[in-house]
């Protein structure tokens, strides 16, 4: 069945807004790009390669030598063994990376690029055998977004190129195997973030200036090295596991600037001293997997998360990290203390260096859950608990920290008393004091017995440290014991008592008033006249 051009014109047409929106809505372009950027054309044609539409192109290359600047190519899955060349201003559409190929045939550079702001999403770009993936020459203003680049051999040769003035290229979102990335000769000012390297890397030599290299994934010997006279470059918030990192002494190159970087089991070799492994402004480093234990003398006595002493960078003596990570950055890191005196936990060592934690939840290992930084929580029974605290942070990302709680000082039974007066008359309504004795400033409850049938039944819960008031009328004469008792979390007192007389004279005097007019009426008349 012929694909529809006019449905697939106005998906491009949406897609190339949002993706234009994309790039000039990011601030991180902003602080990145110094020079006057080539604004794309975005009112060019749409051509079609594959697929079953009429008139569609059987290849890219096709496809480019008929286009204009500004127009653009939507590539169909399926596998293209081509070498493409570039020279106009371009967005090169594939379907999607995991069915789209363009293939280099084990020979020849698969993609060849001399005009600027080329955009290249959706592709796999393979098999360019002892040449390069892609290679551009003097180009600027690019965009490579969301592809995989592989080469099929062991060997991670440099297998993309930027050369001789290439600058203000954006390199985000891609997955690069097998491959190294290299500039040469004043490429400056380019962008790599977001994108994650499996046995590869991104070499800045030589004469590689002003570029950034951030949130990138360099794992299975991968790594990044701004060397051979390249400055004033900043490699932050990556992550190297099993990769490396090295400034080399080819050249000197200085005024780079690594922090908040994770290097994790990794080789370095970093040499002059005229480089920070650490930002001198923020007075943050990085994480250094060897360097966060007090057994290999990383101390952090104030909490602070920055290790106390420098570290020592391997590949020169002076190069130091002089703030180096006590935990891993990006996500938040947990950490709490135990106060068996006041049953505090206090997770305030908590911390995340990027940004803030918003929520702590807590395990207390005695089968009861709590919320907060700092809480209040009483043990029943000496012991030793599993705790488990968890955090989350303002970017969602979480981190759990857990450890045996010795608990040494456990609730203590409260005891309750009651105060008042203890006699009274039928009728009338008389205030009781109920005066909680609790060491504990846990919540309780309560119940009170009145004796005479009447209870209270358990009520609350009350604050710690609450005085309870409580009032009851006895209508009946009699001799009457308030019973009452509280409860908190753990444990419930005795009865305390306390007994009550309601007197009979009231009811007396009555009988006798009753019986003397009774026996004297002129009495009766007497008191009629009175009134």
């Amino acid at each position: 069945m012929d694909r529809n051009p006019v449905l697939f014109n106005k998906t491009l047409v949406i897609g190339v807004i949002i993706l234009l929106i994309g790039i000039f809505a990011n601030p991180s372009i902003g602080t990145i790009v110094e020079k006057e950027s080539n604004n794309p054309i975005t009112n060019g044609n749409t051509l079609y390669v594959g697929g079953t539409g009429e008139g569609n192109y059987t290849s890219i290359q096709g496809a480019i030598d008929d286009a204009s600047d500004g127009d653009t190519i939507y590539v169909y899955n399926g596998t293209y063994y081509e070498h493409i060349t570039l020279n106009k201003q371009l967005y090169l559409i594939g379907e999607h990376k995991n069915v789209t190929f363009i293939d280099g045939g084990g020979s020849g550079n698969a993609v060849y690029i001399t005009a600027n702001g080329i955009h290249i999403l959706g592709f796999t770009i393979r098999n360019n055998g002892n040449s390069r993936g892609m290679y551009l020459i003097g180009s600027s203003y690019n965009n490579f977004y969301n592809n995989h680049f592989e080469h099929s051999g062991y060997e991670a040769l440099e297998r993309i190129r930027f050369e001789s003035g290439c600058n203000n290229n954006w390199f985000h979102n891609n997955t690069i195997s097998s491959i190294n990335i290299r500039t040469l000769y004043n490429c400056d000012y380019n962008l790599w973030e977001y994108n994650s390297f499996d046995y590869g890397g991104i070499s800045l030599n030589p004469d590689g200036n002003y570029n950034t290299i951030r949130y990138n994934y360099f794992g299975n010997i991968s790594g990044c090295s701004p060397s051979q006279s390249s400055h004033y470059n900043e490699v932050y918030c990556n992550t190297f596991v099993n990769g490396w990192f090295q400034i080399s002494d080819v050249q000197e190159s200085h005024d780079n600037i690594v922090y908040h970087n994770n290097f994790i089991d990794c080789w370095i070799n970093v040499k002059f001293s005229g480089n920070y492994m650490y930002n001198p402004t923020l007075q943050e480093g990085n994480y250094w997997s060897d360097f966060d234990e007090p057994s290999e003398g990383a101390w952090d006595n104030n909490s602070d998360g920055i290790v106390d002493y420098p570290y020592t960078v391997p590949g020169d003596a002076n190069a130091q990290d002089l703030y180096p990570l006590i935990h891993l950055y990006g996500p938040p890191y947990a950490e709490f203390t135990y106060d068996n005196e006041t049953s505090i936990f206090n997770a305030s060592l908590s911390g995340d260096y990027n940004g803030e934690i918003v929520e702590w939840s807590w395990s207390f290992g005695d089968g009861t859950t709590g919320n907060g930084e700092v809480v209040y929580h009483k043990y029943c029974e000496v012991g030793t608990y599993f705790v488990i605290l968890k955090v989350f942070d303002n970017d969602g990302f979480d981190d759990h920290y857990y450890k045996n709680v010795d608990v040494i000082i456990a609730d203590t039974p409260p005891e309750l008393k009651i105060y008042g007066p203890n006699s009274g008359k039928p009728g009338v309504e008389y205030e009781y004091v109920f005066d909680v004795i609790d060491p504990d400033p846990d919540d309780f409850y309560i119940w009170v017995d009145w004796g005479d049938g009447d209870s209270t039944g358990w009520i609350g819960p009350y604050l710690g440290g609450e005085q309870i008031k409580h009032s009851h009328i006895w209508n009946e004469t009699g001799t009457y014991i308030i019973k009452a008792k509280m409860r908190d979390f753990c444990s419930e007192s005795d009865w305390a008592e306390l007994e009550v007389e309601i007197p009979r004279y009231r009811a007396t005097y009555n009988s006798l008033f009753l019986w003397l007019l009774e026996r004297f009426p002129l009495l009766e008349r007497l008191l009629n006249l009175l009134r």
